[in-house]
């Protein structure tokens, strides 16, 4: 899928799925950071071999959310609903969840663009400021960013710049 809004190309299977010509069959594999960063380095698909883990707000530009919510950043950055830096502000509570805007689809993707994903976390490249051990990565169960250990398996959609 080309984004041209943010000048990405997407893949529209994550890593482990097979496209059957109708639909993505099987669930997306899990990686730990590591193996994750290593075979998308590796990745050769669709004729380009630049492929990559998005940064966590390419990552994020994925989150869509059925209720209508948006969710909203600050230069770039993550800020905490109590204003510390390097998480996340949305409007209301956090992710696609909100008291005011009702229940929302999962996953927290757009089903056309990206059939029969997973409501997974998925790896993104980026690190929490001073946490190098940990990594960001988005649940699209939620659509909301999180930062966890980099030994934990998680969903991986490689990314790749320009078309």
């Amino acid at each position: 899928m080309i984004d041209t809004d943010n000048n990405l190309m997407w893949m529209r299977c994550s890593l482990g799925q097979n496209w059957n010509g109708n639909s993505f069959i099987l669930h997306a594999s899990g990686y730990i950071f590591d193996a994750a960063q290593r075979i998308a380095s590796k990745t050769i698909f669709s004729g380009y071999s630049d492929w990559r883990l998005p940064t966590i707000q390419e990552l994020n530009t994925l989150v869509y959310c059925s209720n209508g919510k948006r969710i909203q950043y600050h230069n770039d950055r993550y800020i905490h609903h109590s204003g510390e830096p390097n998480s996340k502000k949305t409007e209301g509570y956090y992710g696609c969840d909100s008291g005011d805007r009702g229940i929302y689809s999962k996953p927290t993707i757009n089903k056309e663009f990206f059939p029969n994903s997973d409501a997974n976390s998925y790896w993104s490249s980026s690190f929490p400021a001073h946490l190098n051990y940990r990594a960001w990565a988005v649940n699209f169960s939620e659509g909301t960013g999180r930062n966890g250990g980099r030994s934990y398996e998680h969903s991986v959609r490689l990314v790749r710049s320009g078309q």
